[in-house]
């Protein structure tokens, strides 16, 4: 029964590539008088004992180089066209037939002779040695390509199918060698307890004790699995959980037990954080991750005034650093350095439509997402939460309001021409500081709602403000 479902659950087109590669083992063995024996392993046979769509064919066979040469004279009877090519550092060959990509590895040992490196040192194995050398049990159940037993499952470590079944999240040895030879494991074991893996307590002292391994691995791998695990809310909260989080963002650590004045806040700067990105849409986690990580060097009294610049100068050290691209930084950069902007608006009761205007203009692009920042950050102070959403509700509706009625931000009605021929400026380095500084003070008065955006009123305003200056 358990063979038959398995069977039947493999999309039509895998299917018809593993009932080729199961003939090929047969013909192998006739051939090469050898007990050749291949399986598909990894993250398919996972996905597909889970009821989760598969992805990337994995086989592990022995013999592997006799195999492929029977694998090859069988693709080419068939008259289907492949594609090959082989990495011989790691034992691997990679097929291309039927518009997929299959990857064969030998059964295989690995060793980490390098303490500064990830990359191990690869010989042939047992098929024991090759369940055993990898992550998590649940990344190391075989399923049989073979004749006799095709479609069905093999547990080697005799823990897999349990650990599956129960979620659970455990290494096939001692985490803690698991870990210290592939610190970017433990990133992994972190996006399998986001989808709901619970990771046995081994596993969790194993990597809290190993997290510092995480400095030698190359910024772009550790950038690829933040941004992945960044697509759950509970992500950086796993991460804690794991005790990573102090080794791959050190300026989080002063936050912890940090004080803030109880009058606004319920939590120590480090919960308020870890509370702020869980709210957050996965756009903007990151910006709430360091959006108070300035507060311990501002920290005068119970107040933190000129945190924002602090945040945002930790922030870039640290993720360009990580190699980020220019966009993530940009916008990113933005949202920690005037996260309070609207929560210094809301309290405000002074707040006209002028600072409103000048607001919406300093923030074109990004004002939907700063409100959705202010009450993420207002929701977890954890005090005065109602009355807070309430005032920024208030503000937020002024802005559209202000947004829906009037031209805010507009491009200006006038050229520099325009004000050289109205005040028969000279052009030349004096002409045209005259002329820019002429222009900011009419976009300031259009953007402020005091001068119409139209281009006769706008002339008769530069004639009568700047004329007698020149």
């Amino acid at each position: 029964m358990m063979k038959m479902s398995i069977c039947s659950t493999i999309p039509t087109g895998d299917a018809e590539i593993l009932g080729i590669i199961k003939d090929a083992v047969f013909a192998a063995r006739k051939t090469m008088k050898k007990n050749i024996k291949c399986y598909l392993v990894g993250g398919y046979v996972r996905d597909l004992l889970s009821g989760v769509k598969p992805k990337d064919i994995d086989c592990v066979c022995s013999y592997l180089d006799d195999f492929i040469r029977v694998l090859e004279d069988l693709l080419v009877s068939m008259d289907i066209k492949y594609d090959k090519a082989t990495y011989a550092t790691f034992g691997t060959m990679l097929m291309k037939f039927l518009g997929k990509d299959i990857e064969f590895v030998m059964p295989r040992k690995e060793s980490y002779r390098n303490y500064g490196s990830r990359n191990p040192t690869v010989s042939a194995g047992t098929f024991n040695d090759d369940a055993y050398r990898r992550d998590f049990t649940i990344n190391a159940i075989y399923l049989s390509l073979n004749p006799e037993n095709f479609c069905e499952p093999v547990d080697l470590t005799g823990k897999g199918l349990q650990d599956l079944v129960e979620k659970n999240l455990d290494t096939p040895i001692d985490p803690g060698i698991t870990f210290d030879a592939d610190p970017l494991r433990m990133l992994r074991a972190a996006r399998f307890v986001v989808k709901g893996f619970d990771p046995t307590k081994r596993v969790i002292l194993a990597s809290r004790k190993t997290a510092t391994r995480l400095s030698i691995i190359v910024p772009e791998r550790i950038q690829e699995e933040l941004k992945k695990g960044a697509a759950s809310p509970i992500y950086f909260n796993v991460l804690e959980r794991l005790g990573l989080i102090d080794a791959l963002f050190p300026e989080l650590t002063p936050l912890r037990g940090l004080k803030q004045a109880p009058k606004y806040h319920a939590f120590d700067a480090f919960t308020h954080t870890m509370k702020t990105i869980e709210c957050l849409p996965e756009r903007m986690r990151f910006a709430g991750l360091y959006h108070d990580t300035g507060k311990f060097k501002t920290n005068v009294d119970g107040t933190f005034h000129g945190h924002e610049d602090i945040s945002l100068s930790l922030f870039k050290k640290r993720f360009n650093a990580l190699k980020f691209p220019r966009d993530f930084m940009y916008y990113n950069e933005h949202v920690i350095q005037h996260h309070d902007a609207i929560l210094q608006l809301s309290t405000d009761a002074r707040s006209s439509d002028r600072a409103i205007r000048r607001f919406i203009v300093k923030h074109q692009g990004y004002v939907d997402d700063m409100f959705i920042f202010a009450k993420c950050d207002k929701r977890a102070h954890g005090v005065g939460v109602k009355e807070g959403i309430r005032l920024i509700n208030e503000i937020e509706k002024r802005v559209k309001y202000i947004l829906e009625t009037t031209s805010v931000a507009q491009k200006l009605a006038i050229t520099g021409n325009d004000i050289i021929n109205a005040l028969s400026i000279d052009e030349g380095r004096k002409g045209n500081a005259m002329i820019g500084q002429i222009k900011r003070d009419v976009k300031q008065k259009v953007d402020d709602g005091d001068l119409p955006n139209d281009k006769e009123m706008i002339l008769k305003y530069i004639i009568a403000t700047h004329g007698k200056a020149c």
